[in-house]
């Protein structure tokens, strides 16, 4: 098994919103929680709006989707002009 992990926007540049929609949705969590409907209900709409980046794990050989992280920007924000600027 070869994992890839790929940011969603690339995916829906490549690909478009109805075939990426649609492979979201086979997306099976191990464990069930109040987030598994982020990425098949959300992740979409909140990464068009710059809200949050999502990044997709998935098996290279079979494109399984095996999860995903979202990154949200006020995050990023905090830490480029609080943490960074102290660390460095």
């Amino acid at each position: 098994m070869r994992y890839k992990v790929v940011r969603l926007s690339s995916l829906l540049s490549k690909y478009g919103e109805g075939v990426i929609s649609d492979k979201l949705a086979t997306f099976q969590p191990a464990i069930e929680s109040l987030n598994d409907s982020f990425l098949t209900e959300k992740s979409v709409m909140m990464d068009k709006m710059s809200e949050c980046r999502t990044y997709i794990a998935y098996d290279a050989d079979t494109f399984a989707i095996l999860g995903f992280f979202s990154w949200d920007s006020g995050v990023w924000r905090y830490l480029m002009t609080v943490v960074f600027p102290i660390l460095c």
